[in-house]
């Protein structure tokens, strides 16, 4: 009996920081993706882009703001993560800086584009993804916690938990953006923001010297997960909850300590909420 494909495509988008130790757990994790039918077969394709330095956050602790050390330029390891996974398009640009280039750009910008390498296969190709995963390359997700696979709506995007308030964040509502999914269609629609945000960003200095919260647009004052719900109900999608997915940010300690993703995630999931 030839079985029917089921295609999935996991566009992965943000500084590369951690990937190396990531990948044993990207792969564990898509590879093992519960479909529920013998008659379908999952296949998982991937999709990279990202950028040619990296920035690294301090631990955060009452009374302390966190700050972001800059690392030199790097240099991409494709033959290790195409022994890893099956790399179909990559891309690295050089990092962006300057506040002309709007507020969380480099982040959108990053996961347009790599859902854009996969919409260029698609066409290509001639055919569409049943379902698309935008993920950041420096997360690991709970490998006892399986995908499973389920019908999908158009204009419904889907990530592990429910929207919440974002009480430091004008009270507005909170969309996970670390990973979320939905179908092809969807997330084409979805990852357009970076254009949006350029067209909101001030084209004039901002003075320092005034009130934050009277002077800065409010794209300025909400975090990427804030201005990603905005922006997707502006535009008529959905943001819906899914099967549950847990994750954590692998932190500088993980790769340090060349700790395994998967048989360690205990561990990588305790450094990340104690950062």
């Amino acid at each position: 009996m030839t079985k029917k494909l089921y295609r999935v495509a996991v566009c992965l988008s943000g500084e590369s920081r951690t990937y190396t130790v990531a990948l044993d757990n990207i792969k564990y994790y898509f590879d093992n993706i519960i479909n529920g039918r013998p008659d379908v077969e999952v296949v998982v394709d991937y999709f990279i882009h990202t950028w040619d330095s990296n920035t690294w956050k301090s631990h955060e602790f009452p009374g302390h703001n966190p700050s972001w050390e800059n690392s030199n330029i790097i240099k991409l390891d494709i033959d290790l993560i195409k022994t890893h996974l099956n790399l179909i398009d990559y891309r690295v640009d050089t990092s962006m800086t300057g506040v002309d280039l709007g507020v969380w750009k480099p982040l959108f910008y990053s996961a347009f584009y790599s859902n854009h390498l996969k919409r260029k296969h698609e066409i290509a190709e001639n055919f569409e993804y049943d379902l698309v995963f935008k993920h950041r390359m420096d997360i690991a997700l709970n490998p006892n916690i399986k995908f499973h696979i389920f019908p999908l709506e158009n204009y419904m995007i889907y990530n592990g938990a429910l929207a919440g308030r974002m009480p430091r964040e004008l009270n507005y509502y909170n969309f996970d953006e670390v990973i979320y999914y939905g179908t092809s269609f969807t997330m084409d629609l979805l990852c357009d923001i970076s254009r949006y945000l350029i067209d909101k960003t001030p084209t004039t200095p901002i003075d320092p010297s005034k009130n934050p919260y009277e002077e800065l647009p409010v794209i300025f004052l909400i975090g990427p997960g804030a201005l990603l719900y905005q922006y997707m109900t502006k535009i008529g999608l959905n943001p819906a909850q899914g099967p549950r997915i847990e994750y954590s940010v692998i932190r500088r300690e993980v790769l340090d300590n060349n700790m395994h993703t998967v048989d360690d995630y205990d561990l990588v999931n305790k450094i990340y909420r104690n950062f």
